[in-house]
């Protein structure tokens, strides 16, 4: 199964920010595990109880931010479903 997505030439800038625990354990234990993104913006950090691996600051989820962050990508019209 494949489904290819393309970018336009748009980068997304989030309004606001919010910092979250764990999501799996609740723990506010963390470290830094990987930046990413456009000048490394956004965050990925390891939970310190669990170990599981999460975005933390996050853009804050509202409607402002689904209308406008997921507008970013495209389906690519020559996207299929393969079904090997």
């Amino acid at each position: 199964m494949a489904t290819t997505l393309t970018a336009k030439n748009e980068k997304y800038e989030p309004k606001s920010w919010e910092t979250v625990g764990c999501p799996c354990c609740g723990g506010t234990e963390s470290r830094v595990f990987e930046r990413f993104g456009f000048e490394h913006r956004f965050t990925y950090e390891k939970c310190g109880g669990c170990g599981l691996v999460f975005q933390n600051p996050r853009p804050k989820y509202d409607s402002e931010f689904v209308g406008t962050a997921y507008d970013v990508y495209t389906t690519d019209t020559n996207a299929h479903w393969d079904s090997k």
